[in-house]
């Protein structure tokens, strides 16, 4: 399965894109604000890892591919919630993150536009959330620009070591496909 916006393809990793994918999953601007960088051979681990469930359709956290260049510039997908604490208001998490270069084009809610329409129109999902931690101004903008509205202030997100105090408290927002699709009618 690929997903097509106007500009990038969502799509499952590829051998090739290890360099990339190590990036995103590495580089301390990238990761300011996630608890664990990865090293080379975790991330390999990890690609393989995300392969297998992108193609058995556990879940998706696919590479943002620009059409353009065919150079992999991000990270974005559904993922399947399988905790119960703290954020279970919904089946799927959408989520991304980009190459600082890629900040501010838009890309990013492109991205999870797409995912987005896939989780409403072909996974029949009723509501969607994100989540991020409090101080990462940019994803709460991109979650606002998807229409999604705030269900909690202030959370423990889990997962987080209590080495990463400076990560806590997470915001998660919400949209419902209802609300979704009310939007989408507005700009047409």
């Amino acid at each position: 399965m690929i997903i097509e916006t106007e500009r990038t393809i969502l799509r499952n990793w590829h051998e090739g894109d290890l360099p990339a994918f190590h990036r995103l999953l590495s580089d301390p601007k990238i990761m300011e604000l996630f608890p664990l960088k990865r090293t080379l051979e975790e991330c390999v681990e990890r690609m393989a890892f995300y392969q297998k469930a992108y193609d058995e359709g556990d879940y998706w956290w696919a590479s943002i591919e620009l059409k353009e260049t065919s150079e992999v510039v991000g990270i974005a997908g559904l993922l399947k919630l399988d905790y119960e604490e703290g954020t279970r208001h919904a089946e799927y998490e959408i989520g991304w993150r980009l190459v600082p270069e890629m900040w501010g084009k838009g890309l990013a809610t492109e991205a999870a536009t797409g995912w987005m329409n896939y989780a409403f129109d072909t996974l029949n999902q009723e509501t969607i959330i994100a989540t991020a931690v409090h101080q990462n101004a940019g994803s709460i903008a991109v979650m606002k620009r998807l229409g999604m509205s705030c269900e909690i202030e202030a959370f423990q997100y889990p997962g987080i070591p209590d080495s990463h105090e400076h990560l806590q408290p997470s915001v998660l927002y919400k949209i419902t496909r209802d609300e979704w699709q009310k939007q989408k009618r507005l700009e047409k």
